[in-house]
């Protein structure tokens, strides 16, 4: 219920009672649902569980607006910075690509079912991109809290 009424505040609406149109304030709006993944350790479990995550490195971040997104990557900004989380570690080439036509500063998260860094991969980058690995803290309180 409240979020529709927040939503017509910040993109502005017209008055039931008078007919007048109010202005927006401008902002985002953003609510999130939960939901478990599989609690099993499977390859499958860690890559759904990392999708999901997506949501929560971008309120770490503070990038919201969806820049490019595909099945192998995504990429949110801001007036600021970007975020770049990289679901398939086969497709960094096609991401530097993508990244390389943006200006601005990135914090890049790239998942791995191993412990791999991809420093490597982005040593050509590395005044425009901070890496992470995809926060291993998840998936620990994840197994956690299935214990």
């Amino acid at each position: 219920m409240c979020y529709p009424r927040i939503e017509n505040v910040i993109k502005g609406y017209k008055g039931l009672l008078d007919g007048k149109k109010y202005q927006g304030l401008k902002g985002n709006l953003k609510y999130f649902r939960t939901a478990f993944v599989p609690a099993d350790p499977t390859d499958k479990n860690k890559t759904a569980l990392t999708k999901k995550a997506t949501d929560m490195l971008c309120v770490k971040e503070d990038t919201f607006e969806k820049v490019k997104s595909n099945e192998q990557y995504v990429i949110f900004g801001n007036k600021k910075r970007y975020t770049g989380i990289i679901y398939d570690h086969q497709a960094i080439d096609d991401f530097k690509k993508e990244i390389a036509k943006i200006d601005g500063k990135f914090s890049v998260y790239v998942f791995s079912l191993g412990d791999d860094t991809f420093d490597e991969e982005f040593e050509d980058m590395k005044s425009k991109v901070k890496l992470s690995p995809i926060p291993e803290a998840i998936l620990r309180v994840y197994r956690r809290i299935f214990k």
